[in-house]
């Protein structure tokens, strides 16, 4: 169910080439844990597809100065029958940050997403949903 996510993540709407940071201004340093905090204005968890329902419950970057990257995201399912099961997804990859732009290449399927960062949050768009992190 990842690529579930920032694949799913950035997929919802419808999360390296270099060795680490290029460029980068101390204020958009990444170094730090990220959590999501909103999907285009709405707090988690967010539904993200239906039937069965599935929620996003959380995704968190934790993003270190070489560059590299662990992202962790938990999903809630409840089926026609009302039945819950939670589980999680965890993908891995680089980063590179060019000024306040930060394109994250994803290990698990070699793809790609772009963010834009100012101070302790980043936000990244996918269609017309626009997601929210915050540094912890």
């Amino acid at each position: 169910m990842r690529r579930r996510f920032i694949g799913a993540l950035f997929v919802l709407a419808s999360a390296c080439a270099g060795t680490g940071i290029v460029d980068a201004p101390p204020n958009a340093s990444m170094t730090g844990t990220w959590s999501l905090q909103s999907v285009s204005g709405v707090a988690l968890p967010i539904v993200v597809s239906t039937p069965p329902k599935v929620e996003l419950v959380s995704d968190v970057f934790t993003m270190a100065a070489a560059g590299t990257f662990v992202e962790a995201s938990s999903f809630r399912t409840t089926d026609a029958a009302g039945a819950v099961t939670t589980t999680a997804g965890t993908d891995s990859g680089t980063y590179v940050v060019s000024g306040n732009n930060v394109t994250f290449h994803f290990a698990s399927d070699g793809s790609s997403a772009s963010a834009s960062a100012s101070g302790d949050t980043f936000t990244a768009t996918s269609g017309t949903s626009v997601f929210l992190y915050k540094r912890q």
